[in-house]
């Protein structure tokens, strides 16, 4: 009677292991979505946290360069990579090849990391104004003057 009982849950136990392995098998298959990162440190938490691992091995896809230096950090949104250059550039890049999408030029340095809302990119400037174009082509929905050079990143609510 010991001996049934003991093969019992030896048996109970491997199909218990076989099924949690199918299942991480069925989640490592599974296809990985990037969460979106719609503004500075991924959202108005300002917490820099996201439920994605990366997992080492890493790999350089592709490079993109500005003739400017890089202050603010990159958001990901509606699969952009939005980036503010100190060349005085907002650029739009395709993450799956590195590829300009659009760019969007103002007089001074941007030193902002943009935020998205509502389909559009809101970002300051050195050159004193607030901006506000559309994520989807980059063209000017409106600006204003703020007096003063804007290096933070907007929070919107």
């Amino acid at each position: 009677m010991r001996k049934k009982i003991y093969l019992n849950i030896q048996k109970e136990l491997f199909l218990f292991f076989i099924s949690l392995a199918m299942v991480g098998v069925l989640l490592i298959s599974l296809p990985v979505q990037a969460a979106e990162w719609p503004t500075f440190q991924g959202g108005t938490a300002h917490n820099g946290v996201t439920p994605y691992a990366i997992l080492p091995p890493l790999k350089l896809v592709w490079r993109f360069s500005t003739d400017g230096d890089i202050s603010a950090s990159p958001i990901y949104v509606k699969n952009k990579i939005f980036l503010a250059s100190e060349d005085a550039n907002l650029y739009a890049i395709n993450p799956d090849n590195g590829k300009l999408v659009w760019r969007f030029k103002v007089n001074k340095p941007l030193r902002s990391t943009p935020t998205f809302v509502d389909d559009s990119l809101v970002f300051g400037c050195d050159d004193e104004f607030l901006y506000k174009i559309s994520g989807a082509d980059g063209s000017l929905l409106w600006k204003i003057n703020l007096g003063g050079k804007i290096s933070a990143s907007p929070l919107i609510a």
